[in-house]
């Protein structure tokens, strides 16, 4: 049964007509089959059409939006929305007080649109301790905090799970549904757009085929997330290019080869070097991202190797090692703290020992072997003369290349 079928013996019996636009005219995104048809009919009949809105925003912005649909302003009479009457009751001071001009308003919505706000002429504000009034008209985030002690959490209803998906969708991304499962909600995503080849940097717009991701993302209200991004490889235009075949990279999305999208990614690193390993198994499987204990220890030493070279080194040891035993050695030099290695020099002369030092003067200790033994001999005396000098030790530690516990 269509809409036109449905209101023809409304029509009949009836002169006003009041109508929810939203799941009776369309659906958000087209209107529903014989809806103008029936809106017609009912004008046809001289019936007077009232459309229905909870929209935070005014009747014009509705009707606008409407006449973008399809349905035209001459095939109903008045618009009312939630908005209005919102409207007309501060400015009457119906709800006990009156709201002036320029008062600070703070507006709780799934958009960034302040419609309200600007027709009574108030002040957009994003400090809930210093706004006078707040408006909620929606909110497709998880929590707003308005003040120091109080938060709004916003529980998605009938297509709250899409409208967050399509809001956290990452750049060059397109939702194509949402579904749920047994084990939490899927997320269809895929690809817009051509991409650049990562060796020569060319834009390429032939594709080669298609290939499937499955990335753990951020939960939804305590529910886990899987993202199934739908990605390119793509064929490579620049004639001189090593690289035929390329796939599509998008690293504000993923890592390559990764099993989660960027931001849970973050997430998991920030739990494993707080609580450790088995306790935030625990607690992330509270939240709704089950990820196990030795994951999350692989991510947080994944980090370390990554990001372990920017930290300055304070205590260094130096000695040999051998770039073919026996035959040719070199410099080996560790940072004692970190249990890293920091540096390797071509051989083991003291010149090139105490260039690398001069080039790191945040150098507090360096260990070594007993200069009458070393053909380095006291390489931290040439690398800073006239300044502090490097306490030097017989031997290095046992454990000086020991892997981290």
């Amino acid at each position: 049964m269509t809409q036109k079928s449905l209101f023809a013996p409304i029509a009949a019996r009836f002169g006003f007509v009041f109508i929810d636009q939203y799941s009776v005219l369309h659906d958000g995104q087209r209107p529903y089959p014989g809806a103008i048809e029936a809106l017609a009919t009912l004008k046809a009949r001289e019936a007077r059409v009232v459309i229905l809105s909870n929209s935070g925003r005014s009747a014009a912005y509705n009707a606008r939006r409407l006449a973008d649909l399809g349905i035209a302003e001459d095939l109903y009479d008045h618009f009312v929305t939630s908005g209005d009457v919102a409207k007309r009751a501060l400015q009457d001071g119906k709800i006990g007080f009156t709201v002036g001009r320029g008062a600070r308003c703070m507006t709780v919505s799934g958009s960034s649109s302040h419609d309200l706000v600007d027709t009574l002429g108030l002040v957009s504000t994003d400090d809930g301790d210093a706004a006078e009034l707040l408006i909620i008209s929606g909110s497709a985030s998880l929590s707003v905090r308005v003040g120091r002690d109080c938060v709004f959490r916003g529980e998605p209803a009938s297509g709250g799970m899409e409208k967050a998906a399509l809001s956290a969708r990452p750049p060059k991304q397109q939702v194509l549904g949402v579904d749920r499962e047994d084990a939490g909600w899927s997320v269809s995503v895929n690809c817009r757009g051509p991409a650049a080849c990562p060796v020569c940097g060319a834009q390429s717009r032939s594709r080669h085929s298609f290939y499937l991701r499955s990335l753990q993302d951020l939960p939804a209200q305590g529910t886990p997330v899987m993202m199934r991004a739908r990605l390119t490889r793509w064929r490579c235009q620049n004639d001189y290019c090593e690289r035929r075949i390329f796939a599509e990279r998008l690293p504000e999305l993923a890592a390559p080869y990764a099993r989660r999208t960027a931001r849970m990614a973050g997430i998991v690193r920030l739990f494993g070097h707080s609580a450790g390993g088995r306790a935030s198994e625990r607690l992330m499987a509270r939240l709704g991202m089950p990820v196990g204990h030795t994951t999350i220890l692989r991510s947080v030493k994944k980090s370390a190797r990554t990001h372990g070279g920017l930290a300055s080194v304070r205590v260094a040891g130096i000695d040999d090692w051998a770039w073919k035993k026996g035959m040719n050695y070199g410099t080996v030099i560790v940072d004692l703290e970190q249990r890293q290695v920091v540096g390797l020099l071509a051989d083991r002369s003291a010149v090139s020992t105490a260039e690398w030092l001069k080039g790191h003067p945040e150098i507090e200790i360096s260990t070594q072997q007993s200069e009458y033994s070393n053909p380095r001999g006291n390489c931290g005396r040439m690398a800073r003369p006239s300044g502090a000098l490097a306490r030097s030790s017989p031997r290095l530690p046992a454990n000086r290349l020991r892997p981290p516990r």
